[in-house]
């Protein structure tokens, strides 16, 4: 009787320290503090390296989404997954997680939380990983998970310029700019020794943010798929900061790396452009340099075949004032622009030395602009002679008509979709100045380059000569990529970020 009272009262202290943990283990709350996003810290009390941390976004008790970048090892599948939805089950402090990574392989995680408050968790996790069924990794750890309430999703959006790096090299660097969109995508740009930012040409740029953590993969062509990950630490008034934990060589211990990072404004400029079938020559390679305020200082030209160099002008600029110098086609060259208040050009005095000692040529051109901005007249007076005038029309933003003497040249003009952005103009602009230079030295650019250039030309106004040229463009980044003209010559143009 004595034995059986013993088990009796045994089994009532058993039971009431069953309750007593049921009672505890609910006090925990998990199904309701669980709820939000959160990254993982550490593992068996070690700091975990950051490009082995998960963010979890729990949504409710029954769902939640996981974001990863792994690529721990070449025998392991790499993993890019941004917010992939994973089942949940809830169960006192016991959380399942089920993820199907694919059509075969399953990944189960149960963490038994520990501790839980309102910005961190402790757990034992159990993780099993099994493909059509037959288990292929069974793992038992300690995690830590800490809450994330940044999101720098929108915040990382524009152009980046790397400004410094602590703590060991990266694959971005002082020299570097990253540019994310919208898209998931990003540009990366290095900067050349004549200032340009040129893109880096890579078959595939990705990257995504969940929180705070960043998670970018690149992969030029012909070479395996590279990552790298960071802790987004702040982004405000300009500035951003990362940070990584990182494993040395070693595999065990462990380093910290930091970036800073400027935004900065995009500058499209063009860099260079080709040209091919050209009337003076059959190839001709053309490269332009600016200056911090994105004014051109030189125009290098030179021909493919036989690498005599064409053209070789350079810009000194001061207030109100352009002067261009230099040698064109066998000619020296010294050119001075007077500019309005707008910075304009409103006088282009030109004059032109042979090198054979021909004659010096000179001429004076006069500008006019409409009271929108756009240019209104061109008149030319060479060595003397009689003033020749060029009157501009526009219609809606886009420049439709030219007319050159008594309505002895008109130009007609039918705009395509291709954008009129800094190249070389064909509206009867001169050449050299055109929208190479500031905004606003001929005042305001036509929107888009013409499909179509309808030239005629009149005698005591009886049409005695037309000709139309037909044009075919390709766009890429919202930029004029290459140029064809029916039966003439073809460019392509080359673009760089200054700035």
């Amino acid at each position: 009787m004595k034995k059986l009272f013993l088990v009796l009262v045994a089994t009532l202290i058993c039971g009431a320290c069953m309750l007593t943990s049921c009672k505890k283990e609910d006090n925990l709350n998990v199904s309701e503090k669980i709820i939000g996003k959160w990254m993982a810290a550490s593992v068996d009390g070690q700091a975990m390296p950051t490009n082995e941390k998960k963010v979890y976004t729990f949504i409710s008790t029954s769902q939640a989404y996981v974001s990863a970048s792994l690529n721990s090892r070449p025998d392991v599948p790499a993993v890019w997954n941004k917010q992939k939805e994973v089942a949940v089950a809830i169960s006192g402090n016991i959380v399942t997680l089920t993820n199907h990574t694919d059509e075969h392989t399953t990944v189960v995680e149960e963490y038994t939380v520990t501790a839980i408050n309102d910005s961190e968790f402790t757990a034992n996790i159990k993780l099993t990983a099994t493909v059509d069924g037959t288990a292929v990794k069974n793992e038992e750890h300690t995690m830590r998970y800490v809450k994330v309430t940044a999101d720098y999703s929108e915040a990382i959006l524009g152009l980046w310029e790397c400004q410094s790096i602590t703590g060991g090299e990266t694959n971005n660097d002082d020299n570097a700019r990253l540019e994310f969109l919208a898209d998931g995508s990003y540009n990366f740009y290095r900067k050349s020794e004549t200032g340009f930012w040129a893109l880096v040409p890579r078959e595939l740029n990705e990257y995504f943010v969940d929180g705070n953590m960043l998670c970018t993969r690149w992969q030029a062509a012909g070479e395996e798929m590279s990552y790298e990950w960071w802790e987004i630490a702040s982004v405000e008034v300009g500035q951003m900061q990362w940070t990584a934990l990182r494993k040395n060589a070693d595999g065990t211990t462990t380093f910290q790396q930091g970036v800073n990072w400027l935004k900065a404004t995009p500058r499209i400029v063009l860099a260079a452009m080709d040209a091919s079938n050209v009337i003076l020559y059959d190839n001709v390679a053309y490269t332009f340099t600016y200056d911090a305020d994105f004014r051109l200082t030189n125009i290098y030209e030179v021909t493919n075949g036989d690498n005599y160099v064409a053209c070789d002008l350079d810009f000194v600029y001061s207030p109100g004032h352009i002067t261009l110098s230099g040698f064109a086609e066998g000619s020296d060259i010294i050119e001075e622009c007077t500019l309005d208040a707008q910075g304009r050009i409103i006088e282009w005095n030109h004059t032109n030395i042979p090198q054979s000692n021909n004659d010096t040529i000179s001429s004076t051109t006069t500008y006019t602009y409409y009271p929108d901005g756009h240019l209104q007249s061109r008149t030319e007076v060479s060595d003397g002679g009689s003033p020749l005038t060029t009157t501009y029309f526009w219609e809606n933003g886009e420049l439709v008509r030219c007319i050159t003497g008594d309505n002895t040249i008109v130009v007609e003009m039918v705009p395509s979709d291709a954008p009129a952005q800094s190249n070389f103009s064909y509206f009867g602009y001169p050449q050299y100045l055109d929208e190479l230079c500031p905004d606003g030295v001929f005042g305001v650019a036509p929107l888009h380059m013409p499909a179509t250039r309808t030239l005629t030309a009149y005698l005591n106004g009886i049409p005695v000569y037309s000709n139309t040229f037909n044009y075919t463009y390709t766009v890429d980044a919202g930029r004029l990529a290459t140029m064809q003209e029916e039966g003439g010559p073809s460019y392509t143009f080359h673009w760089g970020i200054m700035k």
